[in-house]
């Protein structure tokens, strides 16, 4: 109804597109970058709405019908193809890497660290639980995103200059990063725990200056 509101809310949908037409979409078919403008889709589903019944003409009424149709399935289309296409695998849930996110600042207060370095490739949760998280996806990190994970650049970046005091790695990411592959790794970290499988050295791995000399890690088979 207001110009000032109508000029926000396209600036929100137009900008958020602009972006993800920019960094080339999300190598994950999420559409996570599109994820701010779902209010702004919402708010245009409920203004066609009640505009419905102030419009007799039929034509006018279908097209409010279409509008509302379309931004709803713009709202959901993309995770019901998402969860059609991953039938078999559970969703990311937020919750719960909220929760990881927890553990790991208790994990961090119990060896005495008081503002942990956290290296994750999921770092939603963590972030949101008041981590400084080191993005071994890349996506919030420039120097991995632009580079990478170039050995000669990754090895000094993690073991030399950043030296992350507790270090998480799962699936593909640890066969991509190959980050358990390096001698850095094995020397200056020990496990909380780690299992392996075909895609390598998977677990939760804390400073091994962080922990009393002599401790070492109690690998187990399975997460817990």
């Amino acid at each position: 109804r207001y110009w000032r509101a109508n000029l926000l809310l396209v600036a929100i949908g137009s900008g958020t597109a602009v972006y993800a037409l920019y960094v080339g979409g999300d190598f994950w078919p999420a559409f996570r970058f599109l994820t701010p403008a779902l209010p702004v889709l919402a708010i245009g589903a409920q203004h066609a709405i009640s505009l419905l019944p102030q419009r007799r003409a039929v034509v006018q009424r279908t097209a409010g019908v279409t509008l509302v149709g379309l931004v709803i399935y713009g709202s959901i289309g993309p995770s019901l193809q998402l969860r059609a296409q991953h039938r078999n695998d559970s969703l990311i849930s937020l919750q719960g890497r909220l929760e990881q996110g927890r553990r790991m600042r208790a994990l961090a207060t119990a060896l005495g660290v008081k503002d942990p370095l956290y290296l994750d490739p999921d770092i939603g949760g963590p972030a949101v639980a008041g981590l400084r998280v080191l993005d071994l996806g890349g996506l919030t990190d420039i120097h991995i995103a632009r580079f990478g994970w170039y050995p000669a650049f990754f090895r000094d970046y993690i073991f030399k200059e950043k030296r992350p005091h507790i270090i998480r790695t799962h699936s593909t990411w640890t066969r991509t990063s190959r980050i358990t592959e390096y001698p850095e790794f094995h020397e200056l970290y020990v496990a909380v725990y780690s299992y392996t499988d075909a895609l390598g050295l998977h677990g939760e791995f804390v400073r091994r200056d962080l922990v009393a000399p002599g401790v070492e890690g109690t690998p187990t088979t399975e997460p817990p």
